[in-house]
């Protein structure tokens, strides 16, 4: 459906859109019947975005402070302004979905790395 590859899709909420992510980044929107794509947001990563019926939210990665807080976005539908929101204050969890929004854009769910444990172990005599 899309062209130059195209993933983690979702339709707007009026049914008129696809929105995807591409492999060289970016989020981008089509028609639902096809058509070429158009970049709506450059810095949004796959699994980090969501829909609302009243507009885009995601993480932005690239703005994350020095101290670890990832920005979160919000780009109106109404308006096409971009607002900071919040953010997320833990490590994020990368590369799989991370991010949800109800519809109404009233509650938001992301995932964040609380802790992380390893165990070192050694074999002796290992040949």
């Amino acid at each position: 459906m899309t062209h130059n590859g195209g993933f983690d899709a979702e339709e707007a909420p009026d049914g008129n859109l696809l929105y995807y992510t591409r492999p060289q980044g970016g989020l981008w929107n089509m028609p639902v019947e096809g058509g070429e794509g158009t970049l709506v947001l450059e810095q949004v990563r796959s699994g980090l975005w969501s829909l609302a019926e009243n507009g885009i939210y995601y993480l932005d990665v690239a703005a994350r402070s020095p101290e670890g807080a990832t920005p979160l976005m919000w780009l109106s539908s109404a308006t096409h302004k971009l607002v900071q929101v919040g953010a997320v204050r833990k490590p994020i969890v990368a590369l799989t979905p991370g991010l949800s929004v109800t519809s109404d854009g009233r509650h938001i769910a992301w995932a964040q790395v609380d802790r992380e444990e390893s165990e070192l172990m050694l074999i002796e005599n290992f040949r």
